[in-house]
């Protein structure tokens, strides 16, 4: 991630305006202040700046190489610095950094990171890698990438002029982009029975088969997307009883306490109580439906909800959601 920034440099800052509507404010002056922030240097961004000082605070940063096709988006809270020794530190540091006169930067604005994901082009999609995508689109524009320099940011003889950058860090420098779960695996008493449940009741198209270690895998959605994989312990009781999450349409979890019945599975409610509708859970917003394995492990059924988080509602039943 940090290295991203630290080439791209140009992010795109939106954030929201007093009637509501979205403004997107491109920064050529982004950079990983630590390991928790990003900042950028106001020079022109009188309306971004206009909303974070009204009270719309948190923003969302979009780094993107316009070349591979990919990125990282970063949301949080911003403060505005006009003065003091955020100012000066901030100032100082785009002064040695690109040689920004301090009296063109009319405050700095510090981002604290609280949510970061990877930004991927839908070109990925035919399972290409970054080096065919550089390539097709370094093409595309009639360009070669240049070979890195010495010196300067990536880690020469001026990287010591970059202040907060040189540490060693464990957040936006080190983490490794995660895209997605892709397996997680249950233990089973009846290996046959508990593969009859996920392929009838949940649908799970079967990958594999390896009676030899008493295991099953089921494919979750199309081959290759996710897996489940059951595993036997025999006869002996199962000694804790899990939880696992499959995502779901709207429509689809509204219609499962039904379908769910009409198989002879009772619905469950958030709270493990039998229930006809789904649980909405304010905090996220989603909507689930739950159920038990053979086994007794606790199935969820999820869909997000669109819409802001309301986390005053706490969990309610779906009939309830509008109170």
């Amino acid at each position: 991630m940090r290295q991203m920034v630290v080439e791209q440099r140009l992010g795109y800052v939106a954030s929201v305006c007093s009637d509501g509507t979205a403004n997107l404010s491109p920064q050529g002056t982004v950079a990983v202040w630590d390991d928790r922030h990003l900042v950028f240097a106001h020079i022109h961004s009188h309306q971004t700046v206009a909303n974070i000082e009204a009270g719309h605070v948190v923003v969302e940063v979009n780094v993107v190489d316009p070349i591979r096709r990919n990125g990282y988006r970063f949301k949080g809270p911003a403060e505005v610095h006009r003065e003091g020794d955020l100012y000066d530190a901030g100032a100082e540091f785009f002064q040695r950094r690109s040689g920004l006169d301090r009296r063109r930067i009319r405050a700095i604005v510090l981002i604290r990171v609280e949510r970061a994901a990877a930004v991927l082009s839908p070109s990925y999609d035919d399972g290409s890698s970054e080096a065919d995508i550089e390539q097709r689109f370094l093409a595309l524009y009639g360009l070669r990438r240049a070979e890195p320099q010495a010196g300067g940011e990536d880690g020469g003889a001026d990287a010591s002029a970059t202040g907060a950058l040189d540490a060693d860090h464990t957040g936006l420098g080190i983490a490794v982009p995660v895209r997605g779960l892709f397996e997680t695996h249950l233990t089973v008493t009846d290996l046959e029975r508990s593969m009859t449940f996920y392929r009838e009741v949940v649908g799970l198209q079967v990958a594999l088969e390896v009676p030899e270690r008493g295991a099953a895998f089921h494919w979750i959605g199309r081959p290759g997307q996710a897996m489940l994989g059951l595993w036997s312990i025999g006869s002996a009781p199962v000694g804790m009883q899990l939880h696992i999450a499959f995502e779901m349409s709207l429509p689809d979890v509204l219609a499962a306490p039904e379908q769910l019945a009409a198989q002879g599975i009772q619905p469950l409610s958030f709270f493990a109580e039998p229930a006809d509708e789904p649980s909405v859970i304010g905090w996220m917003p989603a909507a689930a439906v739950y159920f038990r394995d053979p086994d007794g492990h606790l199935i969820e059924y999820l869909a997000m909800l669109e819409g802001p988080a309301r986390p005053e509602l706490g969990i309610v039943p779906w009939s309830r959601r509008a109170g």
